[in-house]
């Protein structure tokens, strides 16, 4: 998103101002924001987080052809095989239930090498 160049006011001085959250990796629907929001000439967008929590987007992740690694297999939740891992640029994910979760390190990030 470009910055407008009257430095974020609107006529009266108001700042048009976006508030975004819990994106859940849903890359669609933010792309579907952002573009409002350009459109809208809106001077700020604030993210409140839940970005990549829950379901992730699943184009470009595949599934892995190589051994799963034992870090990856431990932060599984029970019941998901490796067939259900997928990977996308070292970031892994699982399919359960027909939707893609991120494999989570024990802090709440998504697990990824590299």
């Amino acid at each position: 998103m470009k910055r407008r160049k009257d430095r974020g006011r609107t006529e009266g001085g108001r700042m048009r101002l976006a508030v975004i959250s819990d994106v859940h990796g849903n890359s669609a629907a933010l792309d579907a924001v952002l573009a409002d929001a350009e459109r809208l000439n809106v001077d700020q967008v604030v993210n409140l987080g839940d970005s990549l929590s829950g379901p992730l987007d699943p184009a470009g992740y595949v599934p892995i052809d190589y051994p799963l690694p034992l870090a990856i297999d431990a932060l599984l939740p029970r019941g998901v095989a490796q067939a259900d891992v997928r990977e996308r640029s070292g970031c892994y994910a699982y399919v359960f239930q027909g939707t893609l979760y991120p494999v989570r390190r024990p802090d709440g990030g998504q697990y990824c090498i590299g």
